[in-house]
């Protein structure tokens, strides 16, 4: 009960000060940062996220550990996987840049 009046407050607090719109059956941990002037479409989970400034997440995604940046659209139906990508060499999560096992049958040795 109590949970459910903290997240009702928030959403109230998103709602007036940040200008962010949640949509119906909206999940989302307390923990979890919304810029402003954003809108979140219905069924989505985001947990322990940030929502950059003017972004716009579309129905049914699912978001957890993820930062996503300033005015980016969503499309619906988008949901984040949890792995470790090397990043400080290249930008790529692409298997053929960091695996050996061959996943795309394409392995690029460096």
């Amino acid at each position: 009960m109590i949970r459910t009046a903290i997240r009702y407050i928030k959403k109230i607090y998103l709602r007036v000060s940040k200008n962010v719109i949640i949509k119906s059956k909206v999940k989302y941990t307390l923990n979890s940062k919304f810029e402003g002037n954003n809108k979140i479409n219905s069924n989505t989970i985001i947990s322990n996220s940030c929502i950059g400034y003017g972004t716009y997440i579309g129905e049914e995604c699912e978001f957890l550990n993820t930062i996503i940046g300033k005015y980016c659209s969503i499309a619906s139906n988008v949901k984040t996987i949890v792995a470790t990508h090397p990043s400080s060499i290249f930008v790529s999560t692409h298997p053929a840049f960091f695996s050996n096992k061959k996943q795309a049958r394409v392995y690029i040795h460096r």
